[in-house]
């Protein structure tokens, strides 16, 4: 509306709040999306929270905007007391959009992830046995898969350069300078 580019707020939403990632008591965080006041108002009946809601700096998105210094330090403060699934399992009973934001431990345990075959064990030439995202597009009759390893730093690079018109002996040179 000002014709302005929003300023970058790190992982917050630049014109929505509450819309970010919390910490919660166990070291993980929330991803919390506040991104209506219909999901204003559920998100404060689901923290059993009507003074937000009553407060005149947050009954609109444009005045929890204007206050975000108050609010998001506030929110930090309750988020902090509990575990993250306390606070996904609270605040989706009330319909508001939310779920932690997993590190990589989360995600190669996630038994949905497990169960489509979306993590992978795979050998490695130099690290041995490595985990690694499988294919998240699945066919009934041609399945597809992995048969590779993530490829070494520099390991196909003859092929491509040939693919891209080098002669072998420029290949060469470039490895004698060093450029390869």
């Amino acid at each position: 509306a000002t014709g302005e580019a929003p300023k970058r707020l790190g992982a917050a939403h630049p014109n929505l709040v509450p819309y970010q990632g919390f910490m919660c008591q166990d070291n993980k965080y929330l991803n919390l999306a506040v991104g209506s006041e219909r999901i204003w108002d559920r998100f404060c009946k689901g923290m059993g929270m009507p003074e937000l809601k009553e407060n005149p700096d947050y009954t609109t998105n444009v005045e929890r905007s204007a206050n975000r210094s108050k609010i998001v330090p506030l929110l930090q403060e309750i988020f902090i007391k509990k575990p993250v699934a306390h606070w996904v399992e609270k605040l989706q009973k009330f319909s508001v959009p939310c779920g932690p934001i997993n590190d990589l431990a989360d995600v190669f345990s996630d038994p949905q992830l497990i169960s489509r075959d979306m993590v992978l064990e795979m050998a490695h030439p130099t690290l041995g046995k490595i985990k690694q995202t499988g294919l998240p597009i699945k066919f009934s009759r041609t399945p597809g898969g992995l048969d590779r390893h993530p490829p070494l730093l520099g390991e196909h690079n003859q092929e491509l350069l040939h693919d891209l018109g080098f002669s072998a002996a420029e290949i060469e040179e470039l490895k004698v300078q060093e450029v390869i």
